[in-house]
């Protein structure tokens, strides 16, 4: 096939650093992390590829996408993935990923796909979009200016939006719409890189390849120690070398100091913006899924009430040796996003949203629940992995005590019980991990495992949100029914 040669834009907007010094050293992060900031910040993605157009479809959208979403998680992102949106599912999909922000957040948004602009308001366009008039655009697609609006009004401690979009009009019919995307000022605090200069073209790539802007910022968006906009000038430079300047990458930039993505540390007299070092074994991730697990080693334990816990329940009182071999276990209990990608693949079907405290389609970050048990097996099976047992679930929880910090009284900082509100994001309790990592294993929902009660039904641990204290222990178990969608149960994934 011949190649075709698209104009896009590439947009790194708004990376803003808000918020007091306070701590005396750096944040423990994987990926991007903050030196001297008030409290560790979640590292959160959008990733958007549109390909299917009904007119004008693109080659490599979708798979420049996929590529970013891997590279964004390799940095310790949280990344959900859309793709082929219609105007609903746009809306949808950016509305949902922007209120589940909160102030301090870590976010980055890409987007790959078609856009334009109508009197100097840029927007990106939906793949079931059909316009005749400049003013359908309006109301047929999304606007850019409506996107970093809602970004600005959430306080985030650093915001990037990357938009590898055609800045032509593909869209004969509307022909008041500009030739090209509006330019877009870097306000204080920003950078703004285009994937090429304005008015010129920019290469989609041979089918099943990159484009020239997206395969040269994968490249070098991971170099560790580089400042951000370093790194911009490396993808500037390698741009223009390989097209013989036909492309060559823009940028605007009102940086206040120095911001690094991945690796290694800057010396500026302004706040540096550094990664800390990976753990010593970094979780294994589910590309899928987004999952990441979790080695557990293998062993020997005697599962039922820790001797001298005083508040077992007459089901905990056997005490049972068990040999447990070594497996996987995922790091924080499932997410509704993560569960959202298995029923947009068709492989799970969409959970209960009966009370106003399921997460499903409105808390992404948070664990689903109001699923029953065949969803939570279906999810797993999708993701390469399976319901862990009670043992395997009791066993990985265990830290030699009643908890998973050991016999330290549970408190509202290591787990969420007792809250009216619902579920809290997953990882927000990293005081209540086990020494292995895992977060969430009290407390949140109970999880489904694949074990069966002893008087029928399937057994779940961990305790749930609005369940008091005295059920924040690893040997603590319910019996629930397998078809019961509680807004308190949720699950996670063994392998």
């Amino acid at each position: 096939m011949n190649r075709r040669w698209m104009q896009r834009l590439g947009v790194v907007a708004a990376l803003v650093l808000s918020g007091a010094v306070a701590s005396s050293g750096p944040s423990r992060q994987v990926g991007i992390s903050y030196e001297k900031t008030e409290a560790t910040s979640r590292k959160r993605a959008l990733v958007i590829g549109n390909k299917a157009y009904r007119q004008r479809p693109l080659t490599n959208t979708a798979h420049d996408a996929q590529a970013v979403g891997a590279k964004l998680r390799t940095l310790g992102f949280q990344v959900t993935e859309a793709y082929d949106l219609d105007a609903r599912g746009f809306s949808q999909t950016i509305e949902g990923y922007v209120s589940d922000l909160r102030r301090g957040d870590v976010s980055m948004v890409y987007y790959a796909g078609h856009g334009l602009q109508i009197d100097g308001e840029n927007y990106l366009i939906p793949v079931d979009f059909q316009a005749t008039r400049a003013e359908d655009v309006k109301w047929n697609s999304y606007a850019l200016g409506r996107l970093m609006d809602g970004l600005a009004a959430r306080e985030l401690q650093v915001n990037v939006v990357v938009l590898d979009a055609c800045r032509d009009n593909p869209f004969r019919a509307t022909r008041s719409a500009g030739g090209g995307l509006a330019s877009v000022n870097a306000g204080k605090g920003s950078l703004i890189a285009f994937a090429t200069s304005p008015g010129s073209v920019a290469d989609d790539g041979e089918p099943g390849k990159h484009g020239v802007f997206t395969e040269s910022l994968l490249k070098h968006l991971d170099q560790p120690g580089k400042d951000i906009e370093d790194v911009f000038k490396e993808v500037r430079r390698d741009v223009a070398t390989r097209t013989g300047e036909r492309q060559v990458p823009w940028t605007s930039s009102s940086m206040i100091g120095q911001y690094v993505l991945a690796g290694g540390a800057v010396t500026s007299s302004a706040p540096v913006v550094a990664a800390a070092p990976a753990p010593a074994s970094s979780p294994d991730v589910e590309p899928r899924s987004g999952l990441r697990f979790v080695a557990i080693a293998g062993g020997r334990f005697t599962m039922g009430c820790a001797p001298g816990d005083t508040e077992c329940e007459p089901d905990e009182q056997t005490r049972t040796p068990v040999d447990v071999a070594p497996f996987e276990l995922t790091a924080v209990e499932v997410t509704a996003d993560a569960y959202q990608r298995c029923v947009d693949a068709g492989a799970c079907a969409p959970a209960s949203t009966h009370r106003p405290t399921c997460n499903f389609g409105r808390r992404g970050d948070h664990p689903i629940n109001c699923v029953d048990w065949s969803q939570a097996q279906a999810f797993c099976r999708w993701a390469g992995a399976r319901l862990p047992t009670a043992a395997e679930w009791e066993f990985a929880a265990r830290s030699g005590g009643t908890r998973p910090w050991g016999d330290a009284p549970v408190t509202t900082a290591r787990a969420q019980y007792d809250a009216a509100e619902g579920t809290s994001a997953v990882g927000t309790h990293p005081s209540g991990a086990t020494p292995s990592g895992l977060q969430d294993m009290l407390g949140n929902v109970w999880e489904w495992t694949a074990s069966d009660y002893p008087t029928g039904g399937k057994e779940a641990r961990g305790g749930g949100w609005y369940y008091s204290a005295k059920h924040m222990r690893v040997s603590n178990r319910v019996r629930l029914s397998p078809s019961d969608k509680d807004a308190g149960v949720g699950f996670r994934c063994a392998r």
